[in-house]
């Protein structure tokens, strides 16, 4: 009984030595549910926290210059996001698990770009209810090395809430999602998509409205060096009304819609050194205008042979014209160019289809039976 008493006080003063360490390097300890913040500071998680059931949020931030440590541990509950920041900037959230809840991070302001920045790093979220990382009108954002897994809707979601006089802008790299409903940013601006791996993308909306990387309304970005491979229900990069953005060294694999779609009015874009192959429909599809397309690998895509789709297609959907393209490779795709509403001088095979007018090329294509 001596010994228990002894090992219990012993404990106790451990515990104390432990929150007098982080006190004395200046970071509040946080362990348990329904934690609120409403102090800036340096705040450290020192246990598990589970608040299953409870329907409350684990911690919400309601106070702006907040770092965030996680320290290894796991956060859980349902019925609510596990974290919540509201209204804030300067946020900061590192090195842990998120599981369940509505959201895992749920980050957002009422008043567009009113508060900024927030960095989430090194971040495991997994099962969320909806949206994995959700920003909404919070500029300055970077989201980086999170792993973000089996999500009801987006795996990320970054909103600038348009039409918007002010953009969202920031940078998402080298995350890997998986089972999720994908990547979106919308009425964003100078955002960069680069390093991140998206693997078996369950869109959530039908196509071709929707992908696994979503670039929505939004201008000036850089959508490089992902790997796409497996989407279910939509297209693998996708551009809606997007202008004079880069395109660049991305690899797209099985895609149930196009491997890479630049729909609508997406103007002015630069598309070069992609990979998009065994799509269901077409491997690389512009319907905007003067974009220019160089350098890309669009082989084996319309798989399901459903005749009105190609290698390289540039749609007459929204009117496009003067495109340009050289230097790209388009073989092995099941296109019919019998439907093709082809334009002179570039008649129709089945590995390209140009229904545009003012379209140029360099002559240096490599498509069977066309260059």
């Amino acid at each position: 009984m001596i010994r228990s008493v002894r090992i219990a006080v012993a404990g106790l003063v451990v515990g104390l030595a432990a929150l007098g360490s982080f006190a004395g390097e200046g970071r509040a300890p946080i362990w348990q549910v329904g934690t609120v913040i409403s102090n800036p500071g340096k705040y450290i998680v020192t246990r598990n926290i589970n608040g299953t059931g409870s329907g409350l949020t684990v911690i919400s931030i309601l106070a702006s210059d907040v770092d965030i440590d996680l320290n290894g541990f796991t956060l859980e509950t349902d019925g609510a996001p596990v974290i919540q920041a509201t209204n804030v900037s300067n946020i900061a959230i590192r090195n842990g698990t998120l599981r369940r809840g509505t959201r895992g991070i749920d980050a957002m302001s009422p008043i567009l770009a009113a508060f900024n920045k927030v960095v989430i790093e090194h971040v495991n979220v997994i099962g969320s209810q909806f949206e994995g990382i959700y920003i909404v009108a919070l500029s300055d954002f970077a989201v980086r090395w999170c792993n973000v897994l089996q999500t009801g809707r987006e795996g990320i979601w970054v909103d600038g809430v348009g039409p918007a006089p002010t953009y969202v802008h920031g940078t998402i790299e080298h995350n890997r999602l998986q089972g999720t409903g994908g990547l979106t940013v919308r009425w964003g601006s100078s955002v960069g998509i680069l390093n991140n791996r998206l693997e078996v993308t369950n869109v959530v909306a039908p196509p071709p409205s929707q992908g696994a990387i979503v670039y929505d309304y939004s201008h000036a970005g850089l959508i490089a060096s992902n790997t796409v491979e497996i989407v279910n229900s939509g297209s693998g990069i996708f551009l809606g009304d997007a202008k004079g953005n880069e395109i660049r060294n991305n690899v797209v694999r099985e895609a149930q819609h196009h491997g890479i779609d630049l729909a609508g009015m997406s103007d002015d874009n630069l598309v070069l050194e992609n990979v998009s192959t065994q799509n269901a429909r077409d491997g690389l599809r512009l319907e905007g205008s003067r974009n220019h397309t160089d350098r890309n690998v669009l082989n084996r895509n319309c798989q399901f042979a459903l005749g009105n789709c190609w290698g390289l297609h540039l749609s007459n959907a929204w009117g496009g014209a003067d495109n340009t393209f050289g230097r790209n490779t388009a073989r092995g795709n099941l296109g019919n160019p019998q439907v093709c509403a082809a334009l002179p001088p570039y008649g129709p095979t089945t590995d390209f289809c140009c229904e545009q007018t003012g379209a140029g090329s360099f002559n240096d294509n490599y498509m069977p039976n066309f260059f």
